[in-house]
């Protein structure tokens, strides 16, 4: 296979990985009980704030250079410290996160959400466009798996676009809740967000455990 094609390939599974892990931290984002709120309609068509065009455009565009900013200072921090990061370490973190996740599957609860609720900047006063770069950090079990697995990128560049595609996926489910459109709070949209928060927990259980085998 050339080069070339190995290249491609490498950047496309990326760039998938982090579209799929952005549209399973919907199901964190949108839930009851969930760690964080959006600053819009929930799943349950409850209303946090009345939504208009400019608060969401404000929101979503804040968002995404929030997970820029992120990408590319973890790619940073990765590539100018590599010798204390191990990959058995990181993907041992994230098999231990997708444990979290099935308990927030079964539960409504996990671990890990009073550090997403504490980090959960939906309730701030704060324009929407900072509202939404703020709102990129929070600790939620989604985006420390892609935190953790940028770290292991060594690359400022790649580190933005996996960000990039998590909040590409994140926005394309989330954004019929920001518009409240009705068949957005239906069982089958319910299901469908848990289901892809489910084979992306064990997609990525997988893969780390197999990765800790070879180490």
């Amino acid at each position: 296979m050339p080069a070339t094609l190995i290249f491609r390939n490498y950047y496309l599974v990326l760039a998938w990985a982090g579209f799929f892990l952005g549209t399973a931290s919907v199901v964190y984002l949108g839930l009851r009980p969930a760690p964080i709120r959006l600053p819009f309609p929930n799943l349950n068509g409850e209303f946090i704030m009345r939504p208009t065009f400019g608060s969401i455009a404000g929101y979503l565009f804040g968002r995404w250079m929030g997970f820029l900013i992120l990408g590319g200072f973890l790619g940073w921090v990765g590539s100018i410290i590599p010798d204390l990061l191990t990959e058995r370490l990181v993907f041992s973190f994230c098999a231990l996160l997708c444990v979290f996740i099935f308990l927030f599957l079964a539960t409504g609860r996990s671990p890990e959400l009073i550090l997403a609720r504490i980090s959960d900047a939906s309730h701030l006063s704060i324009p929407f466009f900072f509202r939404g770069i703020v709102s990129s950090g929070t600790m939620i079990t989604t985006v420390l798996i892609g935190m953790a697995l940028v770290l292991i990128l060594n690359s400022i560049n790649l580190g933005m676009l996996f960000f990039t595609s998590f909040f590409l996926g994140n926005t394309l489910v989330s954004l019929p809740l920001l518009l409240n459109i009705p068949w957005s709070r239906n069982t089958c949209f319910y299901f469908f967000i848990r289901l892809i928060l489910f084979f992306c927990a064990m997609g990525i259980l997988i893969f780390s455990m197999a990765r800790l085998l070879k180490s």
